[in-house]
């Protein structure tokens, strides 16, 4: 009789995950409830059932950046780049020439940074 050589099954499909989840819990709302918690869900960015497991684990989410914030750290990026050269040209045309536009970017940075404890 001929023998047939037995291969590993291949299994197909995505890898397993590191942590498995097993357990379920089921939660009701009323109508207004669920849509309150749906909206915000949305206004954190997350799917719905991270943003539960979220609330229930640590009790806060944190928001994802507003379309404001990421233009404040847009215009951050732009006045450190500026301030680079700034200093080139103390260096070049001396340091009392650029205390005035140094004096004008430590304004704009103190409006900037009280903008953004405000919105915390």
């Amino acid at each position: 009789m001929e023998r047939l050589e037995q291969r590993p099954k291949s299994k197909g499909g995505r890898p397993a995950k590191a942590v498995r989840r097993e357990k379920q819990s089921g939660l009701r709302f009323t109508v207004a409830e669920y849509t309150t918690v749906k909206e915000k869900a949305a206004a954190a960015g997350l799917p719905f059932t991270v943003y539960l497991r979220k609330m229930a684990l640590k009790g806060q989410v944190k928001a994802r950046q507003t379309s404001e914030e990421k233009q404040t750290v847009k215009q951050l990026i732009g006045m450190a780049s500026n301030v680079n050269q700034m200093v080139k040209m103390a260096r070049q045309q001396g340091f009392l020439s650029a205390i005035v536009f140094f004096e004008q970017y430590r304004q704009t940075l103190d409006q900037i940074i009280n903008q953004l404890k405000d919105d915390k």
